[in-house]
């Protein structure tokens, strides 16, 4: 199933991935994690659209590298990357069950 995610929580997943050592500015996130333009974190950020939508493609990738990623690391760091991508999942259920609420007013 295509899980909604909001963009607080790209934020946050920026800051994780950036405690790991994974990032080193949300411009490389955008564009090496997200696939998106190199403005696109502060696009979300400073025109107040943090409650937005992410685009269902953009998770993807996300999920799609992390994995990748996963796949290639030592099966202890494996665990902890898998572990960040069931936590995104979680949050992409909530995500979905608030639109959909959001949707029947």
């Amino acid at each position: 199933m295509e899980r909604v995610l909001f963009a607080i929580k790209l934020c946050y997943i920026y800051d994780r991935l950036r405690d790991f050592g994974l990032v080193k500015s949300k411009r490389s996130y955008a564009m090496d994690w997200l696939g998106k333009g190199k403005t696109y974190m502060r696009d979300y950020e400073h025109r107040g659209r943090l409650d937005a939508r992410v685009p269902r493609g953009t998770i993807r990738t996300l999920r799609r590298r992390l994995l990748t990623l996963a796949a290639q690391c030592p099966p202890s760091i494996a665990r902890e990357i898998t572990a960040f991508v069931a936590e995104i999942d979680f949050h992409s259920e909530i995500a979905d069950a608030l639109s959909r609420g959001k949707q029947r007013f």
